[in-house]
């Protein structure tokens, strides 16, 4: 199957809901007759409920109600740490497992070794080892993939794009993503210095956000990644209150978080082939 890219929000879903599809027609289910579906979401119920209300939708659309024909549990941890913790309301035997970030995926797939696993939206999941390739990913994942190496210039253009002398950029993000050392290639490409604003918990984020100050650098550019995006709405309001240029990468962050000085969204999705 070809990739496909430039997919709207609930596409994004849609497609995933098939990646599902194909793995519980290929595993076995529940013993009670119903494909039992765990999610696992790094964040809060509160932060992540329009997704997971287009999620249930399209679920339902695919003939997967929760409590008729399928069973859903969804589970919440604020960080990597607590997803021990959150497996005690997962089921025991899933017959399809979902993540929507490299740690997500990876805990579920230590967790429930012979379970199929679909990721929502992953950066670089080749170079995190959840796959082998975009065109046969192999092994027990499939899913999305949001990640293309240019998006991480591109980002950083938009930034020139607000402030045409840039010479310094905040870079909100978690060290341990794979996918984080193509913003720093860039910004020497680009002949930009780098101020690495490092967020791994909620704990990091609070220490970092203080930070965000038109002294330290000219614009402020956040990857996509669970932390950041269930705190969307302080990152957003701490630069609008700075008045520093704010480069995301989803529509949701502009729907959702406060007005920003600058915001981009150039959101673009991968479908990986199931086989």
């Amino acid at each position: 199957m070809p990739v496909t890219r430039d997919l709207p929000k609930l596409a994004t879903v849609s497609l995933t809901i098939g990646a599902i599809l194909t793995a519980t027609s290929a595993f076995a289910q529940s013993p009670g007759g119903r494909p039992e579906i765990g999610v696992l979401l790094q964040g809060t119920e509160s932060a992540t409920a329009p997704l997971i209300a287009a999620f249930r939708t399209e679920l339902a659309a695919q003939g997967l109600r929760d409590g008729e024909t399928a069973r859903l549990s969804i589970v919440h941890a604020a960080s990597p740490a607590q997803f021990d913790d959150a497996a005690a309301r997962l089921p025991s035997q899933p017959s399809v497992v979902v993540g929507a970030s490299v740690s997500e995926v990876r805990w579920l797939m230590s967790r429930y070794p012979k379970t199929p696993g679909v990721m929502v939206a992953v950066g670089d999941p080749v170079g995190a080892g959840l796959v082998e390739s975009l065109a046969k990913p192999g092994g027990r994942v499939t899913g999305l993939s949001d990640f293309k190496v240019e998006y991480s210039e591109m980002r950083l253009a938009l930034a020139r794009s607000f402030v045409p002398a840039l010479r310094r950029v905040g870079f909100l993000h978690n060290p341990d993503a794979p996918s984080a050392r193509y913003t720093f290639e860039a910004a020497t490409r680009l002949g930009i210095e780098i101020v690495p604003l490092v967020a791994r918990t909620p704990a990091d984020l609070d220490a970092v956000l203080p930070r965000i100050d038109p002294a330290a650098f000219d614009a402020v550019v956040t990857v996509p990644y669970p932390l950041t995006f269930a705190r969307r709405q302080s990152i957003a309001e701490r630069a609008a209150a700075q008045r520093l240029p704010l480069i995301f990468g989803y529509p949701e962050f502009m729907d959702l978080a406060a007005p920003a000085a600058g915001l981009a969204s150039d959101r673009k999705s991968t479908r990986l082939n199931s086989s």
